[in-house]
């Protein structure tokens, strides 16, 4: 695929995104090329510790929520260890398996909330 035609899918995805709020200059087509691991095979998982890493927010966000001041002793450790051990490592001292499908709901349950607030706020209804 050669550059304009990037640019040209770049445009038509950012106008879905941002419809007529933002009004883009002619050199706003190129935007695509400042951002190049997102295409480059070399660095394809570029994306992905920050996608992990919301999740898992919201999973633990979720579970503080539902678990209240029981889960403020789990957090501290987690908060306490840092980067000194890995994700896994930590979470399992606590509790939790990132290796489980039912850990990871929790936080799409969580963005899900946030999804059906944005709505309701939409419709003009509370939520």
């Amino acid at each position: 695929m050669d550059a304009e035609n990037l640019a040209n899918l770049w445009m038509d995805c950012i106008n879905q995104t941002y419809g007529d709020i933002v009004e883009w200059t002619p050199n706003s087509k190129w935007g695509w090329a400042f951002a190049s691991h997102n295409f480059r095979s070399d660095t394809r998982f570029y994306n992905f510790p920050y996608t992990f890493g919301q999740l898992l927010v919201y999973a633990l966000y979720q579970m503080y929520k539902d678990d209240g001041s029981l889960f403020v002793p789990k957090m501290k450790k987690i908060l306490q260890t840092g980067g000194s051990v890995s994700p896994d490592e930590v979470l399992r001292e606590v509790g939790f398996d990132i290796s489980s499908e039912s850990f990871w709901e929790t936080g799409i349950r969580y963005a899900n909330s946030l999804v059906n607030q944005l709505e309701n706020l939409l419709e003009g209804r509370e939520s």
